[in-house]
């Protein structure tokens, strides 16, 4: 009863801005409405790839080599889909015909491959619905989880309907599908741990991430150096000493966990393709290059380690600053942007200026998505009607009779980088440094 009694009071301290007024409470039943409304007809390649993979290594026990890097994801993809073969065996989420030498397929020919053998199957929207469930339980605990960053009641209501509104959210998760809403929710669980000073955990949680998806290791040199940063406070108490050296053990452990899948990717996509096809860059001579991403990251990871104090605020601030580097200095695929908004929304709560910002992003990243012509618009809606949208005319084609469309995307990618680095200065003006200023002894001769 004790324990009941305190889960209420918890309750009531965090999320009473919920229940006082009708209004919020409405307004969540909407939101939720609309993710349960767009999830059965919408999908993009990735939904049905990553489950594909994890039904294979259900019924056989095959574990492609790129599959390791998304050991968290794949595990609960394994427990949904095992729970759905109660009532929906396996073999008739896809149909196996064409797909025997599926691998053999370069990885677009199979994305498209394994879409079509599964939009051929029966009840194609309940298949769907279920398998966007376990991203919708994640979208719901980040929804939930944002507040308890905030102590002020306004904050929290921001914090709360930002995210439950927000389009990147409800596109990436809920129209695209894909797994990266489960990467955030421990990146954000592990921030919330760190918040609280909760070191060991904290690292656990982001180990958690980073086995996620990669997006993870972005954030992971900000969170090593503030916990190196808080190392005084750390000392003085034998239980936060022994959760400090823990924290570095697991990260060590998870080196080692990861190596198979960082040597597969080291010796053939982040070596060979990563530098070329993502990092925008800068030609030194006739054969040298800067990779432009990988000098404002290390840039900002120094500044971090040499004038910032231990604060959480800028912890969140300097990571958000590392990620946006991401998206103004490479080529990145849209559903990575989903990592940002969690820090985005402290930002806006910092300040208010930064929202109307933030709108005129996100219009151009949606004006983007042009880059991926029908994969990542028309083709989003395959599920309603395979055989007519995935014949239709590619939308960069029709546009071109109108519009030269390569110009057109480069304008509209230009425009996305000028607002992104625009905000990362609008965060930088915000950054409370240390004063290192030389103090000298002034001669009275």
């Amino acid at each position: 009863m004790v324990v009941i009694n305190k889960v209420f009071r918890w309750l009531k301290q965090n999320y009473s801005f919920i229940f006082k007024k009708r209004t919020l409470v409405i307004l969540l039943i909407t939101g939720i409405l609309i993710r349960l409304f767009v999830m059965p007809f919408t999908m993009m390649t990735d939904l049905s790839h990553s489950y594909f993979v994890t039904s294979i290594l259900i019924e056989n026990g095959i574990t492609p080599p790129y599959f390791l890097s998304g050991k968290v994801s794949a595990l609960i993809h394994y427990f949904f889909l095992s729970l759905y073969k109660v009532f929906i065996p396996l073999s008739s989420w896809f149909n196996q015909a064409g797909l025997q030498d599926i691998f053999s397929m370069d990885f677009m020919g199979r994305t498209y491959a394994i879409q079509a053998s599964f939009l051929s199957q029966p009840l194609v929207f309940l298949r769907i619905f279920l398998l966007k469930l376990p991203y919708l339980l994640f979208d719901l605990g980040v929804l939930f989880m944002l507040p308890l960053f905030f102590k002020r009641q306004e904050h929290k209501k921001f914090a709360f309907l930002f995210w439950l509104f927000n389009p990147v959210v409800l596109i990436v998760s809920f129209v695209f599908g894909t797994r990266d809403i489960i990467c955030v929710f421990f990146i954000i669980l592990a921030f919330y741990l760190l918040y609280k000073e909760r070191f060991f955990l904290g690292t656990l949680l982001l180990c958690i991430a980073i086995l996620s998806k990669f997006q993870a290791l972005f954030v992971a040199p900000f969170i090593i150096i503030f916990i190196l940063k808080n190392r005084g406070r750390i000392y003085s108490d034998i239980k936060r000493k022994l959760s400090f050296f823990s924290s570095f053990i697991l990260l060590i452990i998870l080196f080692i966990l990861l190596f198979p899948s960082l040597k597969w990717r080291l010796s053939s996509e982040i070596v060979n393709v990563w530098p070329h096809s993502y990092f925008f860059l800068t030609k030194i001579g006739e054969a040298r290059l800067i990779y432009l991403f990988i000098f404002v990251y290390v840039f900002v990871l120094l500044a971090y380690w040499y004038f910032s104090d231990n604060s959480f605020e800028n912890l969140w601030k300097f990571s958000l600053l590392g990620l946006l580097s991401l998206f103004a200095l490479c080529f990145f695929h849209p559903q990575w942007f989903l990592a940002v908004i969690p820090f985005v929304c402290f930002a806006i709560i910092d300040n208010k200026e930064l929202f109307k910002l933030f709108s005129l992003q996100v219009i151009f990243y949606f004006a983007i998505f042009l880059c991926w012509g029908n994969h990542l618009t028309v083709n989003l809606f395959a599920p309603i009607n395979p055989t007519f949208i995935l014949n239709l005319p590619d939308i960069k084609e029709v546009i071109s009779g109108f519009f030269n469309t390569e110009i057109l995307i480069n304008i509209f990618w230009t425009i996305f980088i000028a607002i992104t680095i625009f905000f990362m200065y609008m965060i930088i003006k915000s950054l409370n440094l240390k004063n290192n200023r030389i103090s000298f002894i002034k001669n009275k001769g």
